[in-house]
């Protein structure tokens, strides 16, 4: 069988040339805003904190772009007639977008980072970072450390959530007349969007309800468990789906 490692490295080609593609264009837009400010400001104004943000979404493009490999990844002949189980080829298909979603926020934070080294806080942006910096006590790194944690498991669930409902779609189409018509998809993914929203909802409103009362970093460590259990369950849910209902497209 083929391991998670071998499985990792073959899905990791897709991934990491996207991530490459992306950050060839935030570097080349990265270039031009910095030459437009040397241009109009000169030297002495040049802003390369400010600059470095010219990228803002690109972080949802990324999102999306893998999200959109994954998909196709995980019922792609390529992937599924690996020697691999199931749960190998989809923990490694996850495994790849987290890491190269990761990667790309790494990249953008050193060139931030590099922005605010050289300019030694002579930006507005500059300043306003270091000063939050110095005076965040242990109490606010905590914060912010469950904050970040809080985030990268939210975007993870996003991730499982969208591979559920893409799974989902394909079981039930197949059940029904025509199960390759796209308005019978279409129409079945908003259902199972429209059922799923509704479970968020009410498990919202449970705990809101059973946090009313917490403290905010105790409330953060709630979301951040019931968060991590959530995509535990979806995750599950999906390996079953596709080690039994979901087939290859040939």
């Amino acid at each position: 069988m083929t391991s998670f490692s071998e499985t990792f490295r073959s899905m990791w080609r897709s991934k990491f040339r996207i991530v490459n593609i992306l950050l060839v264009i935030y570097l080349l837009l990265l270039v031009v805003t910095l030459g437009g400010q040397l241009w109009s400001d000169g030297w002495a104004n040049l802003d390369f904190t400010s600059a470095s943000g010219v990228g803002f979404g690109w972080g949802l493009v990324a999102f999306i772009w893998l999200t959109v490999q994954t998909e196709c990844d995980y019922v792609s002949d390529t992937y599924r007639l690996f020697p691999a189980t199931n749960a190998t080829v989809y923990l490694a298909g996850l495994a790849t977008t987290v890491v190269a979603f990761a990667y790309l926020a790494a990249i953008r934070l050193g060139i931030l980072g590099l922005g605010l080294i050289f300019e030694h806080r002579n930006s507005g942006l500059g300043q306003m970072i270091h000063e939050t910096a110095r005076h965040m006590g242990a109490d606010e790194w905590h914060w912010a450390i469950l904050v970040g944690l809080l985030l990268v498991a939210l975007t993870i669930t996003g991730w499982v959530s969208i591979t559920l409902i893409h799974f989902l779609v394909n079981v039930a189409s197949a059940f029904l007349p025509n199960g390759r018509n796209r308005v019978v998809k279409v129409i079945i993914a908003v259902v199972v969007i429209g059922l799923l929203t509704l479970l968020n909802k009410w498990l919202g409103a449970l705990q809101t309800q059973f946090m009313a009362h917490q403290a905010l970093q105790t409330s953060l460590i709630y979301l951040l468990v019931i968060a991590v259990i959530w995509a535990a369950v979806e995750i599950w849910v999906n390996i079953y789906l596709l080690r039994r209902w979901v087939e290859a497209r040939y």
